[in-house]
């Protein structure tokens, strides 16, 4: 029996559901004859060949149980390795989500279709390429129509990379909390006079803003303003208009912060052999046991992401909080054109299930599906940085992935030693004893391997 994917509930064209792993989205009837201009044009089969859209192919209604009966069509889309959303991303990824959709548009708009909306929920990745997902937003172009998604797309996509860009801060916390992104007028209050006389800013957002109040302002007043007051715009102004949003946003660039960690691939307490021993047996543990999808909690620039690809992994998706750290493994992915996608994740305070009945967005531990992990140089930092139990850490742990391979990181270590001269040493329990039995607690432990000449240890497990 297929079950409806929760998040899709808003849109009125279909909803998704998923059956025995495949993703089915129905096409009701309201949207039927949209979707017979689109396949007369086969607007599906170009985008799918552009590179824009995700794979997408009609079958039959009779193939899937347990649908809408209001269904006039069924659409079967490829699946993704991994659901994220716009609030776990990097800077670079919104970047490159964001280009995705504009070109997207302009591509429509050439052969006679838009967009219905410009929401960042639209788009998913095969590592770090983008793809859009939501066939049924594609509607046929109607002349001198207003862009309706405008305000979305400034919300979702360029007021989040503004806020770092311009100010340096991180806008995923922000994102979280508000999962329809962050209002042009919030983000204009965190920008200097400088930055709003910007021509750009002053053109895209503040006019915009200004225009916003005077609805609400006319709203106040009457019952609402009518369709045909708001402007419309013709094609070729639409056109330029996405034309100069895409050349903006191709120029914005994270703003460089102070960061702990962005460096450590380079400055660690391991020296080359160390390095390359500890790459080696991450390959090996990979490789033996056959591990398709891998999570590296804690990836860092991600070698040991890319260790594991090496290892004959499929896919890896790369954890951290370190946003500058994250840059690095996403610019690595791009260079080596890897599976791999990094993203963003405070491990202490993972994302929730969120949205309409906690079930719009997927929290991160139901969208969990790897076979293996990678926890390397990593349970101290929530262990002694963030004052969890250790054995609510290796619980946690090993939650995640039938197999892993966790590092212990002693207190004798040079990291930890710096860690802990800037607080009282409350650890008691924190030693290679106890990390062992607290491991054997919860899953098998089937090698260890000193890798560092302080002491780390490489525990690999099953479960």
């Amino acid at each position: 029996m297929a079950k409806r994917i929760s998040g899709s509930y808003r849109d009125p064209n279909g909803q998704v559901f998923v059956d025995n792993g495949r993703i089915i989205r129905t096409v009701n009837q309201c949207y039927a004859d949209a979707y017979k201009k689109i396949k007369a044009e086969q607007i599906f089969e170009k985008a799918i060949a552009a590179g824009y859209l995700i794979g997408t192919q009609e079958i039959s209604v009779s193939d899937v149980a347990g649908l809408d009966d209001n269904a006039a069509y069924l659409l079967e889309h490829e699946s993704v390795p991994y659901v994220s959303y716009p609030y776990e991303w990097t800077f670079s990824s919104l970047k490159r989500a964001a280009l995705h959709h504009l070109k997207f548009h302009l591509f429509l708009l050439k052969h006679g279709f838009s967009l219905s909306d410009a929401t960042a929920y639209n788009i998913q990745f095969f590592g770090t390429k983008p793809v859009f997902i939501d066939a049924l937003s594609i509607i046929p172009y109607t002349d001198e129509s207003i862009w309706n998604g405008y305000q979305q797309f400034c919300a979702q996509f360029l007021n989040p990379l503004l806020l770092t860009a311009k100010k340096g801060i991180p806008f995923n916390s922000w994102y979280r909390g508000s999962l329809d992104g962050i209002p042009t007028s919030d983000l204009l209050r965190t920008l200097s006079l400088k930055d709003k006389l910007n021509w750009r800013i002053f053109t895209f957002l503040n006019l915009h803003a200004r225009a916003e109040r005077k609805v609400i302002a006319a709203a106040n007043q009457t019952e609402g303003l009518r369709i045909d007051q708001q402007k419309q715009i013709p094609l070729k102004r639409l056109t330029a208009m996405l034309r100069q949003l895409h050349r903006w946003i191709s120029t914005l660039s994270l703003m460089e912060t102070d960061s702990v960690w962005h460096n450590y691939a380079n400055k660690n307490t391991y020296d080359a052999e160390e390095n390359a021993k500890k790459q080696s047996i991450v390959k090996e543990f990979v490789n033996k046991n056959k591990l398709e999808t891998i999570f590296d909690i804690g990836c860092n620039s991600g070698a040991y992401s890319e260790a594991s690809i090496m290892g004959n992994a499929k896919y890896v998706v790369g954890f951290d909080f370190d946003h500058q750290a994250l840059e690095k493994a996403e610019q690595r992915s791009i260079d080596k054109d890897l599976n791999f996608l990094p993203i963003w994740l405070d491990a202490s305070n993972p994302s929730p299930g969120q949205g309409w009945q906690h079930t719009e967005r997927d929290s991160f531990i139901s969208r969990k599906c790897a076979d293996g992990i990678l926890a390397l140089a990593f349970e101290h930092h929530l262990a002694i940085g963030k004052n969890i139990p250790l054995e609510q850490v290796i619980s946690w742990l090993v939650s995640l992935a039938p197999r892993g391979l966790i590092e212990f990181i002693p207190k004798s270590d040079p990291t930890v030693q710096v860690m802990l001269s800037r607080r009282e040493d409350i650890f008691k329990e924190y030693n290679k004893e106890i990390f062992e039995n607290l491991l054997s607690n919860h899953a098998k432990i089937e090698q260890t391997n000193i890798v560092s000449k302080t002491g780390r240890v490489l525990y690999e497990f099953s479960s």
